[in-house]
């Protein structure tokens, strides 16, 4: 769980960096942030693509009676309820490289969170 306003004051590492390590040791990033002035920030930008490219969801601030506790209930459900598909795709090149993927689901599902792709495994 990551709570920011997505500016980067000091670190040490780019945002692919980041995902990258992320990717690489099946992390989601599930960020908290406040509603507020975005105006000329990549702050939002920033939180939505790490999440979105980690597997994980970005939650803004509401108001609503459950709050933070509703948001918390979602990331528990997602996390029991997580589903692995394994493919190998016919000439796979065990080098470490990234690998982006895609999955297409049928009308009926409401909801469907993929990470953006995997590490080919080293030999």
């Amino acid at each position: 769980m990551l709570f920011s306003d997505g500016e980067d004051d000091s670190s040490r590492v780019s945002l692919k960096q980041t995902v990258d390590m992320c990717q690489s040791t099946d992390t989601a990033i599930y960020v908290f942030r406040a509603e507020g002035s975005d105006f000329g920030s990549d702050g939002p930008r920033t939180l939505t693509e790490l999440a979105l490219e980690t597997g994980g969801r970005v939650f803004r601030d509401n108001n609503s009676a459950g709050g933070i506790y509703d948001d918390l209930r979602t990331i528990e459900a997602d996390l029991r309820n997580q589903y692995r598909i394994i493919y190998t795709p016919p000439e796979v090149k065990h080098d470490g490289s990234f690998h982006r993927i895609a999955l297409k689901a049928p009308e009926r599902v409401d909801r469907l969170v993929v990470r953006s792709g995997y590490y080919a495994p080293m030999p």
